[in-house]
This record gives C-alpha cells, sequence and structure tokens, in this order.
C-alpha cells in the first residue's frame, strides 16, 4: 500500500463534516415540522440551533479560513455545503415569518369577533319587552 496516494482526512475536516451534517439533519426536521404544523417543543429548537450552530462555527475556527486551505476542493466543498445551510437557514426563516404572520392575521379576526359577540349581546332582545310587572296581575 503507497501511503503517498492516500489521502488522509484531519480530524478537523472529519469533525467539521459531522457536524454540517447534523446541523442539516436538524435543518431538515425542524422544516418537516413546521411544514406539518407540529410546533412541540419548538422552543427547544432555539437551543438545538444554538449548540449547532456554535459547533459549526468551533469546527471553522479549527480548520481556519477556507480561503487560505491547500486543499482547494476541500475548501469548495466546505464552501457548497455552508451555502446550502445558510439557505436552508433562510426558508425555515421565512416559514416562521409567515407562520408568525398568519397567527397575527388570525388573532387579528379573533379580536373582531368578540367585538362584534359583544356589541350584539349588549342590544337588548328584539320585540317590545314589558318594562314593569304587576304582582297584581
Amino acid at each position: 500500500m503507497n501511503h503517498g496516494t492516500v489521502k488522509k482526512a484531519l480530524p478537523a475536516e472529519v469533525e467539521l463534516g459531522a457536524v454540517i451534517d447534523r446541523y442539516a439533519a436538524m435543518q431538515e426536521e425542524h422544516l418537516a415540522a413546521l411544514g406539518r404544523g407540529t410546533l412541540q417543543g419548538v422552543m427547544q429548537w432555539q437551543v438545538e440551533r444554538e449548540r449547532a450552530f456554535n459547533a459549526l462555527r468551533k469546527g471553522l475556527d479549527a480548520l481556519g479560513d477556507l480561503g487560505s486551505l491547500a486543499d482547494r476542493s476541500l475548501a469548495l466543498r466546505l464552501s457548497e455545503r455552508i451555502g446550502a445551510l445558510l439557505a436552508t437557514e433562510n426558508r425555515l426563516q421565512k416559514m416562521v415569518r409567515d407562520g408568525r404572520k398568519s397567527i397575527r392575521e388570525q388573532q387579528i379576526a379573533l379580536r373582531k369577533g368578540r367585538k362584534v359577540v359583544g356589541r350584539l349581546r349588549a342590544q337588548p332582545e328584539a320585540g317590545a319587552a314589558p318594562r314593569f310587572v304587576s304582582s297584581m296581575a
């Protein structure tokens, strides 16, 4: 076996690849949940996303500047994968913004409905009602 022809991946490269894979899997899981309208655990997502982002940042810091990597094909692959992560982040943010907008619109409609119902309750019944009831009758 000729060891000169076999490229060994640096631990930082391997770890960064694993971090990117986990981040992408988390994004897909969150996209699928948002698409189904399943928001259980959404508060936990923020914590997961912060951890994943910090792991990604540490992996990139350990690898160094992608522009100065000697292996240009590795730099290009990493750049493309990170670009894909960013594009998915943008999709997630758009879905969240759209969901928030929809919720705000529903809240406005509910408030208007409550006001209408409140006004209807305040109106007297249709027709004349006796103003005084005699005990003699």
